[in-house]
């Protein structure tokens, strides 16, 4: 993974993200729109830094190890972190810029199997993890919402080749599609960390600048009253 693909994958995310962030600011002005939006913040923030731990954490103990990046122990070691971070990060990263687009106007309906009404409007974060939305799902309805450069961050096709063992081990090395896997989780994996890194500073910009337009606006009133 080039410095260049990173760098346009950042300036494209960011892109793309903050028109959506400027207008839930824009349009979300009480104490009350800040507190969640900053309680949404931290639950993003906390998550990723434990990733960020984890995946030093193994670098670090491969490193150590003198795990050669090329061997069949070093793809098994890392495979199935990067399975995880993909299902987690994925799905959680996914389910604020549903949020973000839903508070953008946009409709996010899912089906529900054993709950009356069938089809149901989603409003909420929690509605998303308890109706258990597939990714892919979320994927397509992101990219038709216009945010393109989400499916080229979590590579999903990836991801099912490893969970599902589409690989092939050859002199003590693992391809994927004939190439080198270790490579591919590798490029992905930076790919993710640097979407995440956008994410975190768009939301630490947003949650400053909607706490000023809410201290704002608290000014704004307690000026308009009538002195007694």
């Amino acid at each position: 993974m080039s410095k260049e693909e990173i760098e346009r994958i950042q300036k494209e995310f960011a892109l793309q993200l903050k028109p959506l962030l400027n207008y839930v600011i824009e349009t979300n002005r009480t104490p009350q729109d800040s507190k969640i939006f900053a309680r949404n913040f931290l639950r993003l923030f906390d998550r990723i830094k434990k990733i960020r731990q984890i995946y030093e954490y193994m670098a670090q103990h491969l490193k150590q190890t003198a795990i050669s990046k090329s061997s069949v122990f070093y793809f098994f070691s890392i495979a199935f972190f990067y399975l995880g971070v993909v299902e987690i990060t994925g799905n959680f990263l996914a389910d604020f810029i549903i949020a973000h687009l839903i508070a953008n106007g946009h409709d996010f309906h899912v089906e529900c199997a054993y709950r009356t009404p069938r089809i149901k409007h989603i409003t909420y974060l929690k509605e998303l993890e308890e109706e258990r939305v597939p990714l892919a799902t979320k994927m397509n309805f992101i990219e038709d919402c216009g945010i393109t450069i989400f499916r080229s961050i979590f590579d999903t096709k990836l991801r099912n080749d490893i969970a599902h063992m589409h690989f092939e081990i050859k002199d003590d090395r693992v391809y994927i599609r004939g190439k080198p896997a270790e490579d591919l989780i590798d490029s992905s994996i930076k790919k993710i960390l640097a979407a995440l890194d956008v994410h975190d500073k768009l939301m630490r910009k947003a949650a400053s600048d909607l706490d000023s337009r809410v201290s704002s606006l608290k000014k704004t009133v307690s000026n308009r009253k009538p002195s007694p």
